[in-house]
């Protein structure tokens, strides 16, 4: 006999809605020269040609996606489905960024160091930070 937890009770009555959550750099994120964010994320999640890969994205998602799947199932217990799935946005949004800010390895290119006066290989203007950003949808 299979045990229902306190989980599945809270689920039970949002059982037909449709509901999603994306975080990360949306479609419409641009520098000011028009420039997509998502590509200068992509780039550096990937690396290219002449910049090394520097995974903050996937690496914090790997360091964080247990932790996650516990909160989202003690929001789903205390607030509506759209309210949980935006506090949860805005919980993994925090942590991309402070991944950004604190990404360190493999640092900046001498060059690089020299033409932006320091060495923080994910940070040049703010904007890849800034541009992090979530998302609910909802079919009820």
């Amino acid at each position: 006999m299979k045990k229902t937890g306190s989980l599945a009770k809270a689920l039970s009555k949002y059982k037909d809605m449709n509901a999603s959550l994306r975080v990360g750099v949306l479609e419409d994120a641009t520098y000011p020269d028009g420039t997509p964010v998502a590509m200068v994320a992509f780039w550096n999640e990937y690396g290219t040609k002449t910049a090394p890969v520097r995974a903050f994205f996937r690496t914090t998602v790997s360091n964080n996606k247990k932790n996650w799947v516990l909160s989202i199932q003690n929001l789903v217990k205390m607030h509506e489905p759209e309210k949980a799935m935006g506090l949860m946005g805005e919980h993994i949004k925090d942590q991309i960024v402070q991944s950004i800010i604190e990404w360190s390895e493999p640092p900046n290119a001498p060059y690089t160091v020299k033409k932006k006066g320091f060495n923080n290989p994910l940070i040049q203007t703010g904007q890849l930070s800034r541009s992090i950003s979530y998302e609910v949808n909802s079919d009820e």
